[in-house]
């Protein structure tokens, strides 16, 4: 009987440990998942399932742009996003010679760029780099395009008290806004630098919040870092730093 009572607690012991092991095998798995990598997606149509397997946190899909265009589906994309439980968050593509700050932050809230407090949807993002269609900074000089980006702030901040995300790279930012650090103590940096490390960051920005790093992923895809733990991501989520 001594033996038998020795086996049953090497059994209790045994079972006890395998538990705890797949317990933080799960842990780990799971803080993998949180290392916080995430997709700048520019194609509509994703497949979700397929983006959530890849191991990301969470994901920003294009809203709107400055030429009057809106993704019919971004309320769509960002709901099956939410589904697979990533933090999404839309964007707007700048197009400052097109029409006001104003006018552009309107149609993004209206369109797909508003931000809600349900812990999961990130604040919208104003990306603001180079002319795809023409002179690298429209046709404007500094003081202009830093008045259009004050308006698109301001428009986007009174329409849901947070401020918009500014994606952009540095060396645009050197030459179409004179290198101005003015938005820094209010909007969170998202760095668009293709390389293993970040390099010189705007004025302003002592650090940077979102890092594009590689524009080669498997899906369409901007490869993002978030420059943080998952809890920090989720105070982002909810307003309570960074911005």
């Amino acid at each position: 009987m001594r033996y038998f009572g020795a086996f049953v607690v090497f059994i209790s012991i045994a079972f006890h440990y395998s538990v705890l092991s797949t317990t933080i095998r799960s842990r780990s798995e799971l803080e993998k998942r949180r290392i916080l990598e995430g997709v700048h997606i520019h194609n509509q149509d994703t497949d979700w399932g397929r983006v959530s397997q890849s191991r990301v946190s969470f994901a920003f899909v294009k809203a709107t742009d400055g030429y009057g265009d809106a993704n019919p589906d971004s309320e769509n994309e960002s709901a099956a996003c939410r589904k697979e439980h990533l933090y999404c968050g839309t964007y707007h593509f700048a197009i400052p010679s097109k029409s006001s700050g104003i006018s552009q932050a309107n149609f993004f809230i209206k369109n797909g760029g508003k931000w809600t407090s349900d812990g999961k949807t990130l604040p919208g993002v104003l990306d603001i780099e180079g002319n795809p269609h023409g002179p690298i900074c429209y046709n404007l000089s500094p003081a202009e395009i830093l008045d259009w980006i004050r308006e698109f702030s301001e428009t986007y901040f009174a329409g849901t008290r947070r401020y918009p995300t500014i994606y952009t790279n540095t060396n645009w930012w050197k030459e179409c806004t004179d290198n101005n650090a003015s938005f820094g103590t209010t909007s969170a940096l998202w760095i668009e630098e293709y390389a293993s490390n970040v390099g010189e960051l705007p004025s302003g920005w002592s650090t940077w919040s979102f890092w594009s790093y590689d524009n080669q992923g498997s899906i369409g895809e901007e490869k993002v870092r978030w420059n943080g733990d998952a809890h920090s991501l989720a105070l982002f989520a909810c307003g309570s730093s960074r911005d």
